[in-house]
């Protein structure tokens, strides 16, 4: 699509303008599926520092998915993507709660890429709201069924976890 295109090469207005004339395309076919360019308008606008544009499209992609039934795996990257908006406005509550949303999704599909980077994001995000008693519970529980699985950067990223959660502890 030439909006991705125009993101890697980050122009991300004319991304956006681009993205906008595929919805307009998109309805003028009358096709529904529109989810999927909602969740990269709200890529965009995070990477713009746009929070309140990228929840709007991010909750727009969630509304449309959920009423086509989706449940693939471009629905926890939606869900991904929301959480990630949430976070980035503080408010972590329902960051986690569309996290946890993700990661169901993400385990049924068995895409361990995903489960790592939303495990990892609960987990910060929890900490960041002072449950650090659950997000070392989650994260003791994650390494020890994914050890064997984890990405170099889920390796690298677990001992600040524990550092962060127990500074919080001790605190």
């Amino acid at each position: 699509m030439l909006g991705d295109l125009l993101i890697i090469d980050n122009q991300k207005e004319q991304a956006l303008r681009e993205l906008h004339a595929a919805l307009i395309a998109f309805r003028k076919a009358k096709i529904p599926d529109t989810q999927g360019v909602y969740k990269i308008m709200a890529n965009v606008y995070i990477q713009m520092g746009k929070y309140d544009n990228a929840l709007e499209n991010s909750n727009s992609a969630v509304k449309i998915a959920g009423s086509l039934k989706d449940s693939s795996l471009q629905m926890s990257s939606i869900y991904n993507t929301t959480a990630l908006v949430y976070y980035y406005l503080k408010q972590e509550k329902p960051a986690v709660a569309y996290w946890e949303k993700a990661l169901v999704l993400a385990k049924k599909y068995q895409e361990k890429s995903y489960i790592q980077m939303i495990s990892g994001n609960i987990i910060t995000a929890k900490a960041r709201i002072n449950d650090y008693k659950g997000a070392l519970k989650d994260l003791i529980f994650f390494e020890k069924k994914y050890a064997k699985d984890l990405s170099a950067e889920m390796i690298g990223r677990i001992p600040y976890l524990y550092l962060n959660i127990y500074i919080g502890l001790i605190s």
